[in-house]
């Protein structure tokens, strides 16, 4: 009885499961993400709103104004309450730098609180990498 029941050339050097894998290379990419997060500022950059009564022959009726925010600086609002994943990524650089020569941050509980706050509910919505 034959014991060699291989398919017919399936035991030849170039069958895909004799290949190895190449060597490892390193290669230069450059990654980009795009992120998101939705959150609440405050400001009193802007203009108010109003609403008046005015007489339209008849009756009073409101007249009403929004208020303008076309020129408030939402950017700087938001950077002046909230961390940016740029700043997220300082704070997590250092903090490493300390622990890895065995120091512990000197902050408070509530700073790491607000880390942990700052941390939640980004999303990526779009990220790639391609060789340099």
């Amino acid at each position: 009885m034959d014991n060699y029941n291989y398919p017919m050339g399936a035991d030849t050097p170039d069958a895909p499961w004799n290949q190895s894998d190449p060597d490892p290379v390193t290669q230069s990419i450059e990654y980009s993400c795009v992120m998101r997060r939705i959150d609440d500022v405050k400001t009193t950059d802007y203009v108010p709103g109003w609403t008046e009564k005015e007489w339209d022959g008849e009756t009073y009726v409101a007249v009403h104004e929004d208020a303008d925010f076309s020129d408030t600086d939402w950017l700087g609002e938001y950077k002046d309450q909230h961390c940016t994943p740029s700043q997220l990524i300082d704070i997590l650089r250092e903090t490493a730098k300390k622990l890895a020569v065995g120091k512990m941050p000197k902050k408070h509980a509530n700073f790491w609180q607000s880390v942990i706050d700052e941390c939640e509910n980004w999303e990526i919505d779009d990220e790639e990498a391609e060789a340099t």
